[in-house]
C-alpha cells in the first residue's frame, strides 16, 4: 500500500491539462495475472450474491507520475478495473514482484451547496463516506477531459445536472493508499440541500444511498476524520 500525498497544490483549472492518450497499457505478467484471475471471480460471485454485476471496463493512468505535480501535459496510458478491484487483496503479491504502481486516474469534487455546505455520498455497498466522483475512464467519450468527467460523475451519483453547476475549481491532485490519482475540484451549486435531494431522487447511479452534508463551518475537521486521502482535503482546500 502507499502513503497517501499531495502531489500538487491547486488552484488550477481542470481544464487546462493537455491530455494525451498514448495507448500504453498496464501489464504486470502472468503470475500476476493468473493471482488477479482468481481474486476477480471470487469479487464477481460475491457481488452476484448481493444482485450487482461489477463492470469490467477500463481506467486511464498516468504513465510519468511526476506529471501530476508540474506542467500541463499529461500522458495517459490505460489498466484494466479488475487489476484496481482486486489491489487491497493482493497488494503485498503486488509489492513482492515489484510491480509499477497502476497510478489510475479518478476525478472528484467538493461540491458546495447554495446554502453553504459540502456535499458527500454514502455508499450503498459498505455505507463508507467519500466525496462524490469516479473512474476517469476511456468510455466516457471525447474530448478527454478531466472537467467533463467531473460533471458526469456528478450527474450519475447525485442527479444534479449541469446547469446547475458553476466552473470548477482545482484545488489538488492526491495520491491515495491504493496508487489512485484524484484529480479534486471545488465546485458552487445553485441548489440548496433541498434541490440537492430532489435531484438525487432522480439520478442515473445507485452506487451512494443518500447524499451527506456538512456545514461549511465544519467542513475542515469533519475532513480531518475521515480516511486515506480524504484527510488531505483539509490542507486544500482554502
Amino acid at each position: 500500500m502507499f502513503e497517501p500525498r499531495i502531489l500538487r497544490k491547486g488552484p488550477f483549472h481542470p481544464a487546462a491539462f493537455d491530455l494525451v492518450v498514448t495507448g500504453e497499457r498496464w501489464q504486470p505478467g502472468a503470475e500476476y495475472d493468473a493471482l488477479v484471475e482468481t481474486a476477480w471471480q471470487g469479487r464477481i460471485e460475491a457481488a452476484a450474491a448481493r444482485g450487482h454485476r461489477l463492470w469490467d471496463g477500463t481506467h486511464y493512468r498516468f504513465t510519468d507520475i511526476a506529471q501530476a505535480s508540474d506542467g500541463l501535459r499529461i500522458d495517459l496510458g490505460t489498466v484494466p478495473f479488475r487489476y484496481l478491484a482486486t489491489y487491497r487483496l493482493l497488494h503485498k503479491e503486488n509489492a513482492a514482484r515489484g510491480l509499477t504502481p497502476t497510478h489510475h486516474i479518478s476525478t472528484a469534487s467538493m461540491l458546495r451547496t447554495a446554502d453553504g455546505h459540502y456535499v458527500f455520498g454514502k455508499r450503498a455497498i459498505n455505507g463508507a463516506i467519500d466525496l462524490i466522483g469516479g473512474g476517469f475512464q476511456p468510455e466516457d467519450g471525447v474530448p478527454v477531459c478531466f472537467e467533463n468527467n467531473l460533471y458526469k460523475e456528478i450527474a450519475e451519483e447525485l442527479g444534479v445536472a449541469r446547469a446547475d453547476l458553476g466552473e470548477p475549481q482545482g484545488i489538488g491532485i492526491v495520491r491515495s493508499t491504493t496508487s489512485n490519482v484524484l484529480v479534486i475540484a471545488k465546485i458552487e451549486t445553485t441548489l440548496t440541500r433541498e434541490g440537492i435531494l430532489a435531484a438525487f431522487a432522480h439520478r442515473d447511479d445507485d452506487e451512494m444511498a443518500e447524499p451527506v452534508f456538512v456545514p461549511e463551518s465544519n467542513i475542515r475537521d469533519y475532513l480531518r476524520s475521515l480516511t486515506d486521502y480524504r484527510v488531505l482535503m483539509a490542507e486544500l482546500l482554502n
